[in-house]
């Protein structure tokens, strides 16, 4: 290569993000004290609707292809704070609960939200009934969900937060190249997953 194309480069060159956002994230603006009040928030850019995604960084392994923000963990307490952080930072910015009238959508990622530990689940919905959001103000649902350890108490908690749709991570159907990636998943995790969920539930396979 031309010494010159490279030094070109290399002075141009920055990191990107993992995903695309629009706004780029170095865009992003917060309110007071570095964050945004959710109801202006969603009246200014979402055309007074709003969509709520709830991270959940939990998992059982690590897959080693894996650049989301994660931890290995089955630990309850752990799981139990975590859901406290959540709420603590909902009520910081919805201190009255009026955002959560205008959710529309919910999105819960990680990590695998069905990693997380049943009584936290269940902390994290009751919590979220408090604090005025119902199942049936939303128009979509949707979880991302790890088919090796997916079980009706999960598909039964999601679908009291008004979940309806599912992204499954099959990744690959080679054994050898599952094993590779540390990913400990057979055709019947698979099979017992879309067999667990019920026909008129919509799965994306990623």
């Amino acid at each position: 290569m031309d010494l010159d194309l490279a030094s070109e480069y290399l002075e141009n060159h920055s990191p990107g993000n993992r995903y695309a956002y629009y706004p780029a994230t170095k865009k992003w603006t917060g309110g007071d004290e570095g964050h945004c009040d959710l109801k202006s928030y969603g009246h200014q850019f979402l055309g007074g609707k709003g969509h709520l995604y709830i991270h959940l960084p939990f998992c059982h392994s690590l897959c080693t292809f894996c650049g989301c923000n994660i931890k290995i963990s089955s630990n309850k307490e752990e799981h139990l704070e975590y859901v406290d952080a959540l709420i603590q930072e909902l009520r910081l910015k919805d201190p009255h609960g009026q955002a959560l009238e205008k959710i529309t959508t919910l999105t819960l990622g990680g990590g695998s939200p069905n990693a997380l530990h049943p009584l936290a689940l269940e902390k994290l919905i009751k919590e979220l009934r408090t604090l005025g959001l119902k199942s049936t103000q939303l128009s979509d649902g949707l979880a991302e969900i790890d088919p090796v350890h997916f079980k009706t108490l999960y598909k039964e908690a999601f679908e009291e937060l008004g979940i309806t749709r599912y992204s499954m991570g099959v990744q690959d159907f080679d054994k050898e190249i599952c094993k590779n990636v540390n990913r400990h998943q057979e055709h019947a995790h698979l099979e017992q997953t879309i067999d667990l969920l019920s026909c008129d539930q919509k799965i994306a396979y990623g």
